[in-house]
């Protein structure tokens, strides 16, 4: 990567330039807070962002794939420079699609379940339905119960499709701080999980067993420490990277926090870094940059990596999908 390092002190790398200068925006537009803040909640050093800024460091991987997977931040543009800053998956346009689709899209975007989701929400079953059914305008405080569950996003999105999902343009004038869902401090040094794992050894007979039935409990647990802006634990799985496809953004060896997408949400998956099984033996880690599964039935599948290559996957191939949330923290 060209190293745009320069006397005066400036970030090392047009990528950390991009980076900076897209959450200097967003900050602007009133979707984060301080530098400080945004340390923290991302886990990171207080002082990490003036020596990005100074040229002394680049930005930690780990925390990059963070704001992508909570922030929508298209790490594409910030390493090239193409596409849009901001990748949030898109179902909708100018109003199209229903409450219960974007819901549904948040929640992916956010790694949580539906069930999650409804908790959060504090919906019964029977507005839950109203909900899928698509008639939200039965469901008493359901602006609310969406700001409990998503209080980062814009409730005029939400509700109504308009604008962007993240507050601050000018739908939406109350301008609520996207990452305020995420901890506000570091996790404890001490706190360890135990999560189910898939090595490298364990890889390719995990296909065939999953495609067979296998459950997490039937996978042998890994120690790590709690991931910064990670909300949904339940169902995470720890997986281990091999080669150098989604190089750098991913190194052979990195130990990947995902969680399960549920079929009914294939069609959303947009924008981030997944794990993809399909046909009878195949599991690969890569990127969706578009998905019709809705339309044409394809979800055309990149490498970070340009020697990587790419896949257009028919989504008859396709058996399992899960969200990359993390590069877990080493112990």
């Amino acid at each position: 990567m060209e190293s745009v390092s320069k006397p005066g002190g400036e970030p090392k790398t047009e990528a950390d330039a991009r980076l900076l200068s897209a959450l200097d925006w967003a900050r602007k537009a009133g979707w984060l807070g301080s530098e400080r803040q945004l340390a923290q909640q991302l886990g990171l050093a207080t002082a990490v962002f003036y020596k990005v800024r100074k040229g002394l460091q680049s930005f930690p991987k780990e925390a990059l794939l963070t704001l992508e997977a909570q922030l929508g931040l298209n790490l594409m543009y910030v390493r090239q420079g193409h596409g849009e800053i901001f990748a949030w998956p898109q179902v909708l346009s100018s109003g199209k699609g229903s409450v219960y689709e974007r819901v549904r899209l948040a929640a992916l975007a956010t790694g949580l379940t539906a069930q999650a989701v409804r908790g959060q929400m504090g919906l019964a079953a029977t507005a839950w339905r109203l909900l899928e059914r698509g008639s939200e305008d039965q469901i008493k405080g359901l602006a609310q119960a969406l700001q409990r569950a998503f209080p980062g996003l814009s409730i005029a999105w939400l509700l109504l499709g308009a604008g962007q999902p993240h507050p601050g343009g000018p739908v939406n004038t109350q301008k609520a701080r996207t990452l305020d869902a995420l901890p506000s401090s570091r996790p404890a040094q001490d706190e360890v999980l135990y999560l189910p794992f898939i090595d490298l050894r364990a890889r390719a007979g995990f296909v065939e067993s999953y495609l067979q039935g296998l459950t997490p409990n039937d996978l042998p647990l890994r120690p790590t420490l709690p991931q910064p802006g990670v909300r949904n634990i339940n169902e995470a799985l720890l997986i281990e990277v091999e080669g150098d496809s989604m190089s750098p953004t991913l190194c052979s060896k990195d130990v990947l926090l995902i969680v399960p997408v549920q079929p009914a949400d294939w069609k959303y998956a947009s924008g981030g870094i997944y794990v993809v099984v399909y046909g009878s033996d195949h599991l690969v880690v890569k990127r969706i940059i578009r998905n019709t599964l809705a339309t044409e039935g394809i979800l055309n599948l990149v490498s970070d990596n340009p020697q990587g290559g790419a896949i257009d996957l028919e989504g008859q191939d396709l058996r399992a999908l899960f969200r990359v949330l993390a590069v877990t923290r080493s112990l």
